[in-house]
């Protein structure tokens, strides 16, 4: 996975004269916070920014009225714009798509967290794995060393608490990064909060309630809403997991368009994010969130084909996705059959290492993130901490590391990754990326048991007994040949590159 190119600097789009930032015709939270951002630091170079929105209404949801009042965002509703001398910087849209209005400009500059969908200018900035906008003018203040005042602080994170559902949809690292890094005014945030909905919202809500399905064998409701703010979804999936005899709740609303969706669990087998993949078909980026609640978006077309509703696909769907895996439980296994597995020779693939008590002092609490997610890790002597050819974290034990790997006694070499793992201490504030700590290593060539998958699996290893790690059709269950209950997971693209079958094939059975 490689990172994306850096293009874009702030500092350099100060040097313009004129500088104008645009917001989507009908302006959101995510939109407004974005903008203000650059607006404060084109201010604090002494650049005069303006920031607008075309389109004829003007803002009324009762959290951006609130937003741009108590903050005081010289935020002008522009309905017949005229053309802007300089640069145009548009945030959380794509002018000359729907609900963006173009505008003529000397130069024009895109920053979106969405797909893109017009062709842009060579210096615009489109990450869609971002929950929201934002995070994305977060990254490029601190990218320029820009100290963030409180006021704005408390914009984007309340941005990121919109977009991501209450914090339950935060579906990239560098979205929980800013999540963590900012200090806010927890006051006006509360206030912020409590704006989110509107009487009509509260009625929307009743309606909702009132229509809803239980389903008795799996244990879960099924709830469809009018098209509202997710935050709505996210209350009534919310309110539905405290009712007796509900272990999921699916909440969903539908426009001509899409199907917006979100999802509650408390089932141990059935984290969220996994299940809003299956329904959004695993779509990059179409969904995020946490192992209890997640969501996701479906094109309107995928759930209605033929005479099919949303609520049949739902039900539908997630009848299948519960039948689509066994679970294996390494805490439980006494004895593992190998039945149709074969022996396969691991390749000699340098990856790196950092030995926890080189770096951190023995018990410290240790917080990982990467791109598949947060773990925790306790620092000693005996445990090491790996980083995958993908940026995938997995500890080690130091036996264990021993037998399988050969130090290069050597910094690491540098790899690209989409989001390079990071760590921070227990109590800490901080995030430090693990690559500066790491050391080189190449794996022996060893041999393991393996087999490919023909049904889902879901794998719950020794080291974290809560949340598992999944298998689909096509990738590869491994079990080390020394140790009958340590099993993993590896992805059918990644399998070929690290293992090649023994020939003639020499464990077939038991």
């Amino acid at each position: 996975m490689i990172l994306p190119e850096k293009k874009l600097q702030l500092n350099a789009l100060a040097q313009e004269k004129h500088i104008a930032i645009q917001c989507p015709d009908a302006p959101g939270v995510d939109s407004i916070a974005a903008a203000f951002g650059l607006y404060c630091f084109f201010r604090s170079k002494g650049k005069p920014a303006t920031i607008f929105y075309a389109g004829k209404e003007p803002i009324s949801r009762p959290n951006v009225v609130e937003l741009v009042h108590q903050l005081s965002i010289p935020l002008e509703h522009r309905t017949d714009p005229a053309p802007c001398r300089g640069l145009i910087i548009a945030v959380g849209c794509q002018p000359g798509t729907p609900g963006a209005t173009a505008i003529g400009c000397d130069s024009l500059v895109v920053l979106d967290n969405h797909p893109k969908a017009t062709p842009l200018p060579e210096q615009s900035d489109i990450r869609p794995h971002l929950t929201c906008c934002a995070t994305l003018v977060w990254h490029l203040l601190h990218d320029a060393d820009y100290t963030l005042e409180k006021g704005l602080a408390t914009a984007l994170l309340y941005s990121l608490y919109i977009e991501s559902n209450a914090f339950t949809e935060i579906r990239f690292p560098l979205d929980a990064d800013m999540r963590e890094a900012l200090v806010i005014d927890e006051e006006l945030f509360r206030k912020l909060e409590r704006s989110n909905l509107s009487l009509q919202d509260l009625a929307t809500t009743a309606q909702a309630l009132n229509a809803l399905e239980y389903h008795a064998e799996g244990r879960y409701v099924l709830v469809n809403v009018l098209p509202c703010d997710p935050s709505i979804r996210t209350f009534i999936s919310t309110l539905a997991m405290r009712v007796n005899k509900v272990d999921m709740a699916v909440v969903f609303s539908e426009t001509q368009e899409d199907v917006r969706f979100s999802i509650s669990s408390a089932v141990r087998d059935v984290q969220a994010t996994d299940l809003a993949q299956w329904f959004s078909a695993n779509k990059a980026n179409a969904t995020g969130g946490t192992h209890e609640q997640a969501g996701g978006v479906i094109p309107a077309k995928e759930c209605t084909q033929g005479s099919t509703t949303p609520l049949a696909f739902f039900q539908a769907q997630l009848q299948r996705y519960l039948n689509s895996y066994s679970v294996i439980d390494c805490a439980a296994i006494t004895h593992f059959s190998t039945q149709g597995f074969r022996a396969y020779q691991k390749h000699p693939v340098e990856l790196a290492y950092i030995r926890c008590e080189d770096v951190f002092t023995n018990g410290t609490v240790l917080h990982v993130r990467m791109l598949e997610g947060d773990i925790t890790v306790v620092a000693n002597a005996d445990t090491y901490l790996m980083i995958g050819l993908q940026g995938e974290v997995y500890p080690i034990a130091k036996e264990k590391f021993d037998s399988l790997y050969t130090p290069t006694n050597a910094p690491a070499n540098p790899r690209p990754f989409l989001y390079p793992p990071t760590v921070r201490k227990d109590n800490a504030q901080n995030r430090t990326t693990l690559l500066q700590h790491a050391l080189g290593c190449i794996s022996k060539e060893y041999r393991v048991l393996a087999r490919q998958l023909d049904h889902g699996v879901k794998l719950f290893t020794r080291w974290d007994s809560r949340r598992y790690v999944r298998g689909n059709p096509g990738d590869w269950l491994i079990q080390p040949k020394n140790d009958s209950t340590d099993l993993y997971v590896i992805t059918r693209e990644l399998f070929p590159l690290l293992y090649t079958a023994v020939r003639p094939a020499q464990h077939t059975g038991e």
